[in-house]
């Protein structure tokens, strides 16, 4: 599932807890859309984040790879372009 979907989701689920924590009078309807958004928010910095450090993660994988065994990753490798 793509980020999109997952933050639909999360967001429906929180929207969901924020209701039913006002229906049962733990917190006021304008608290809980201020935690709503901030959920949504650190979620999608650490999303971010995440992303960004395994695609940095998977480079260097590869080129320590292709230093130890010489070769360059076959998915690493350019592919040949026809006229």
């Amino acid at each position: 599932m793509t980020l999109d979907v997952w933050m639909g989701i999360l967001r429906h689920l929180l929207t969901f807890v924020a209701g039913w924590m006002v229906t049962k009078g733990i917190t006021d309807a304008a608290t809980a859309n201020i935690i709503i958004g901030g959920i949504i928010a650190a979620v999608g910095v650490f999303w971010s984040w995440h992303s960004k450090h395994l695609a940095q993660t998977k480079l260097e994988t590869t080129a320590a790879t292709a230093a130890i065994t010489g070769k360059v990753p076959e998915a690493a490798q350019p592919k040949p372009t026809t006229p």
